[in-house]
């Protein structure tokens, strides 16, 4: 089961596209391997559900999140135990957002594991490139996420490794 890491959002709305900077900064994991990088650049609400059920395994998306911390600031939750909050601030023009996505990709049968590495945005703003603030973080967080890529890899080998064991006599 390959762990698809999806770059989502807008290169040409400021921070908004840290996302797909973060996945297209990656070091590439080659063919057949365990990781799929994938970029889901100004994608609506369906095209994410449409996306989210082409998997098979979990999945990483990384985001610009505001989760009213410091500018710059990476966080990495497990949205099954995070509370993921519906803004009428956050609604694509299509009126859902991300929240509605996952819920209704769940709805229609998607039970793998979605993570969300999200970064605090220095600034949003339509036809602005993203911010010098946030370009000079990118490679830490590059790293960042490399690091947790790891992890959950690590995390997912030893489950399934787990699981696949016989029981001794």
């Amino acid at each position: 089961m390959p762990l698809t890491v999806a770059g989502i959002g807008c290169r040409a709305s400021g921070d908004d596209g840290i996302g797909i900077a973060l996945v297209e900064g990656l070091p590439d994991p080659g063919p057949g391997g365990d990781v799929e990088l994938v970029v889901w650049e100004n994608a609506d609400a369906l095209t994410l559900v449409a996306e989210l059920l082409e998997r098979h395994g979990p999945v990483i998306v990384a985001d610009c999140s505001d989760m009213k911390a410091p500018p710059g600031t990476w966080r990495f939750f497990d949205t099954a135990s995070a509370v993921l909050r519906v803004s009428p601030r956050n609604l694509s023009s299509h009126g859902l957002g991300a929240a509605e996505a996952l819920a209704m990709a769940r709805d229609l049968g998607f039970t793998w594991p979605v993570y969300v590495f999200g970064v605090q945005p220095y600034g949003v703003a339509p036809g602005r490139p993203m911010t010098p603030a946030m370009r000079a973080r990118l490679p830490e967080l590059v790293r960042a996420l490399n690091r947790t890529i790891r992890r959950i890899v690590r995390r997912s080998s030893a489950e399934e490794n787990a699981s696949c064991r016989m029981p001794s006599n």
